[in-house]
């Protein structure tokens, strides 16, 4: 894809990645990748399980929270919803992924 650039980053085994994720250095990094980039995009842990995941959103101008659809509970897509509030992180919206297809239900699934 024309102008898409990918920086992978699997694998890294970082002994503490909090205090990583808070270093000058990377406030430094995510800082120059705005100044050349039109859009910048890290995707993460899930919020509630990882430390790490939370310190990144409060570095994010803004917060896409993704949602399993049948898989996430609605409870903890609130509790993630009021953390990602609690540490002023900007949510722009929600994107619900794993949707079937609903014509593979057949027209009576939905009436």
């Amino acid at each position: 894809v024309d102008n898409l650039y990918i920086l992978p980053v699997g694998g890294v085994d970082v002994e503490n990645p909090e205090k990583f994720l808070s270093s000058e250095r990377m406030g430094q990094f995510i800082q120059r990748l705005k100044e050349v980039y039109d859009i910048t995009l890290f995707d993460s842990a899930p919020l509630l399980v990882a430390a790490d995941t939370v310190i990144l959103a409060t570095l994010m101008d803004a917060t896409l929270l993704v949602i399993k659809s049948g898989t996430t509970k609605r409870q903890i897509a609130l509790e993630a919803t009021a953390l990602l509030q609690h540490i002023n992180a900007g949510i722009s919206g929600v994107v619900l992924n794993g949707v079937g297809n609903p014509r593979q239900y057949g027209p009576s699934h939905y009436s």
